[in-house]
């Protein structure tokens, strides 16, 4: 609340019970029983959450601090220790951010991580996903450490390689949406002409708008979506690597093919995920088995506070790709600035202003994966790396 105009003097307040928070959490770790309770290990969420609103300028190391304090306790605890209580949600969360935090570093995800099955969860759609896109970590790792070797053949089998396996990964992905239940599939209804207006003012993309079952599972299918643009990014880098002529190959074709697919994909969720008036109509044109209660809009005309955020990031992945048309990515960056200006969410207000830093046209220049600038990633704001 105090991040928004109305309740700007609760920043203070808000600063001041962070605090007060760090100081409770550092004692409850002193304590061997107190540093393996839930309340613990949501705490550290918790505050990692408060750096990831405030989106100040110490925000990104302390966001660091806290995932991976969380993602510690995590291990200390074991593998079978999260089937009791909320200990599962903790863990998928803890998980979620942790991958993040190794795609920011460019590290491998802890094989700790990769769980098959989780007790106590409704249903497999998320962690199987989560499990899916722990390898990506280390593909980035892997391309940043190998794309910038000279040609020969060592190093064009090792690209060649890792190719294979971005596609590989990326063919799981695919298959993980074939798989799914009904109750996580989205409804499309299409934009009238009325809801459109000039691209650059209206609220939503030309085509379509989506309706989900619930704020999670629209969660995970922009989770997978962002995650899929990065799998491009490696094959089209590997492609142009590996041939001078990279946009006259297969990869390529197929890999900006997919790219435009899932930005439109994550462009069609925003109404669900801010709560547009047209949204909370259309949701009442789906069958009532195929949504939750949880899937509640708030008040016509206001931002959702948690929608926005579950969107910001997928918009910001998107809008750095720039084999969409700049159109797109300005729409992207004109939401972003939206959920920061009406959500209170900062961070979102720093992203919309980050830049490319790639020539149009010219998807392998300068950047580690050759369709973004070099870019944070979830919880931290764009000016680390600017």
């Amino acid at each position: 609340m105090g991040t928004t105009p109305s309740y700007g003097g609760m920043k203070f307040l808000a600063r001041k019970k962070y605090s007060e928070a760090l100081v409770n959490l550092r004692t409850a770790l002193q304590d061997p029983l107190e540093a393996k309770a839930d309340g613990t290990w949501a705490s550290s969420l918790l505050l990692s959450l408060f750096q990831s609103v405030d989106g100040s300028f110490d925000s990104v190391p302390s966001w660091r601090i806290h995932t991976n304090g969380a993602a510690a306790l995590a291990k200390a605890r074991g593998s079978g220790k999260f089937a009791s209580g909320i200990a599962p949600k903790l863990f998928m969360a803890t998980r979620v951010q942790f991958i993040v935090s190794c795609m920011n570093r460019l590290e491998p995800v802890d094989e700790f991580f990769d769980i098959p099955q989780i007790p106590g969860l409704p249903d497999g759609g998320a962690n199987n996903l989560t499990r899916l896109i722990i390898p990506i970590p280390g593909l980035r790792a892997r391309a940043k450490n190998l794309l910038i070797k000279s040609k020969n053949i060592e190093s064009t089998n090792q690209i060649k390689a890792l190719m294979g396996d971005a596609l590989a990964t990326d063919n799981k992905l695919a298959h993980w949406t074939e798989v799914l239940p009904r109750r996580w599939q989205f409804y499309a209804f299409p934009v009238m002409a009325e809801m459109e207006g000039h691209w650059s003012k209206s609220r939503f993309w030309p085509g379509s708008f989506q309706i989900y079952g619930d704020e999670r599972v629209a969660a995970c299918w922009n989770f997978y979506r962002a995650f899929r643009c990065f799998l491009q990014g490696i094959i089209i880098r590997c492609g142009c690597w590996l041939s001078s002529s990279y946009r006259e190959t297969a990869e390529y074709v197929q890999a900006t093919t997919i790219l435009q697919e899932m930005v439109n994909g994550i462009c069609w969720s925003v109404p669900y995920h801010l709560g547009y008036p047209e949204a909370v109509e259309a949701i009442k044109l789906i069958p009532k088995s195929q949504h939750s209660n949880a899937a509640s809009f708030g008040m016509s005309g206001h931002i959702k506070t948690i929608g926005g955020y579950l969107i910001m990031y997928p918009l910001f992945v998107g809008s750095s790709v720039i084999t969409v048309s700049k159109e797109q990515r300005l729409w992207m960056k004109d939401r972003l600035l939206t959920i920061g200006q009406e959500a209170g969410i900062n961070q979102a207000t720093m992203l919309s202003y980050a830049r490319d830093k790639v020539p149009e046209g010219c998807p392998c220049k300068r950047t580690r994966l050759g369709l973004y600038r070099d870019a944070p990633l979830a919880s931290e704001p764009a000016f680390e790396t600017l």
